[in-house]
């Protein structure tokens, strides 16, 4: 067994003569080989380890360990995510082949989600294709690797694979679907795929997951259709702040900026015990701008409400040039300069840079990209000579 042996033995004071910035180090530790110990202590022993976090430790045992465990792998692999360390991880990954857990669909789906963290989707992507016993959790986890690179139209191709051997969905895989179609460039064309996938989730009883029926709403709110992404959200049997939010941010963000207040005014009178997020404050002050600059009459009302979502937008993101951006574009509509420079200096001051905007279009299934303020586009002078034409 391996043993902790510490060098030399201690006496440590009482708790009472401790004072509050007195910080004592344990003593350092070595550790030694029983070789007679069976292999469930040695196991524990790694196990142990790695909840420590001493993965350095837990790895020069493993070399010894004839017989690791499936859970000993499982908190190596966690471990290894905590440590972020990506050789680790594939020295780990090496071993549990050579132990025979290749296909092990738990380890499986462990392996993946720990190279997604590792922003290694190549690695994750070989582990599913080796992988032959692959369960919905295996699916589940590449699902969600390939979402979070973007990579949209890859998990549609994987999900329609899945149904055709039979595979049933659950409502993790209606959620890291119904996102990877807007995680794709070629938004538009995935639309009528998120209306099909809506259709599998009413007919398979998953309307009533509020984190299904959010992402339903978000969805729609991407293409643009309003109507749609409404329909879902008054239907909900439960809302919570995101589904809300999701709401809000949809009309904010597709011209309705009328219907984003109201919403937004509903959310505040009708559930006293949700506290609106950092997305419901920013559709606030783009919903305030908008009408700040349709509708004069309505001006000072917007500016004390951008005010106060301001306030509370600040404090949740800092660090969000945008923000200040959209309270500076509402003071400019009111004719208040002196507070369109108050809020540009304080932007001066802490350093902070509004990221560009972009805008997508899609002509003949292929993607065409704008940047606010791009000179270095080869199309631009197309572009803006197009523009003309409308104006």
């Amino acid at each position: 067994m391996w043993v902790f042996q510490s060098p030399k033995t201690t006496l440590l004071p009482s708790r009472s003569t401790f004072s509050p910035r007195t910080s004592l180090k344990p003593p350092v530790c070595s550790i030694t080989l029983n070789p007679t110990a069976s292999t469930a202590d040695n196991n524990k022993l790694i196990q142990s380890l790695c909840k420590q976090g001493n993965l350095g430790q837990a790895l020069k045992l493993l070399s010894h360990e004839p017989n690791p465990t499936q859970h000993t792998y499982e908190l190596l692999l966690l471990s290894c995510t905590h440590q972020n360390s990506l050789l680790d991880a594939q020295h780990v990954h090496r071993h549990l082949l050579e132990n025979g857990f290749d296909q092990d669909p738990f380890l499986a789906t462990k392996l993946i989600n720990m190279y997604s963290f590792l922003d290694s989707i190549d690695n994750a992507r070989k582990v599913f294709d080796k992988t032959r016993n692959r369960t919905i959790y295996v699916y589940n986890a590449l699902f969600r690797a390939l979402s979070l690179v973007g990579h949209g139209e890859e998990v549609l191709d994987t999900y329609r694979r899945m149904n055709s051997i039979g595979i049933p969905s659950d409502r993790f895989s209606y959620t890291y679907v119904l996102k990877a179609c807007v995680a794709s460039d070629c938004l538009v064309s995935l639309l009528n795929k998120g209306k099909e996938i809506h259709a599998h989730i009413l007919r398979h009883g998953y309307d009533g997951y509020v984190h299904i029926m959010t992402t339903l709403v978000d969805m729609y709110a991407k293409f643009g259709c309003v109507s749609n992404a409404s329909c879902v959200f008054n239907q909900m049997p439960v809302k919570n702040v995101v589904s809300w939010s999701a709401m809000i941010a949809c009309y904010a963000k597709n011209g309705k900026a009328f219907e984003a207040l109201e919403l937004f005014r509903e959310l505040m009178l009708e559930t006293q015990d949700l506290c609106p997020n950092s997305v419901t404050m920013v559709s606030v002050l783009q919903a305030c701008a908008a009408l700040a600059a349709l509708e004069q009459g309505r001006i000072h009302c917007n500016v004390e409400l951008a005010e106060r979502a301001s306030i509370r937008l600040f404090d949740l993101e800092p660090t969000n040039a945008g923000n200040y951006v959209l309270l500076a574009d509402i003071y400019a509509e009111a004719g208040m300069w002196d507070e369109v420079k108050r809020v540009k200096k304080l932007l001066e001051t802490r350093g902070l840079q509004k990221v560009p905007g972009r805008s997508w279009i899609e002509v003949k299934r292929k993607i065409y990209s704008f940047v606010s303020v791009d000179e270095v586009n080869p199309q631009m002078e197309q572009l803006h000579a197009l523009l003309g034409l409308f104006m």
